[in-house]
């Protein structure tokens, strides 16, 4: 099965990435900027630079990748900007519609989203 991890340069991310791939899972992990994973060379495993804000360049990976799951971890570092910040807020909700809508295989979608922010939202 190949999954595709967003945010995978994260705390998260990297457990998830360890785990899909300790059971035998192809991995496709995205984040901005180089991969901090210590599995380039692993089998199953690849990384391609993403920035979620670029639905373009979201769309193109997916295509490209064309996975069976995608789980969507990334997050930002500092949630409280989010609160601040409402634009970066709206890019986030934005990312997970973009993601969703693009026509791919894939199976399932699984986003990650923090309590906060389930709270706020859909209260």
């Amino acid at each position: 099965m190949k999954v595709l991890v967003t945010g995978a340069n994260g705390f998260l991310g990297f457990y998830l990435c360890k785990k899909l791939l300790d059971i035998g899972h192809e991995v496709v992990a995205t984040s901005r900027g180089n991969c901090r994973l210590p599995f380039n060379g692993t089998i199953g495993f690849s990384y391609l630079p993403l920035d979620l804000a670029s639905e373009d360049q979201s769309s193109t990976i997916i295509r490209q990748v064309s996975p069976d799951y995608i789980i969507h971890a990334a997050a930002m570092g500092k949630p409280d900007e989010c609160e601040e910040k409402k634009e970066v807020e709206e890019i986030k909700f934005k990312d997970e519609k973009s993601l969703k809508t693009k026509k791919s295989p894939t199976k399932m979608e699984i986003n990650l989203l923090r309590q906060k922010w389930l709270d706020k939202k859909f209260k």
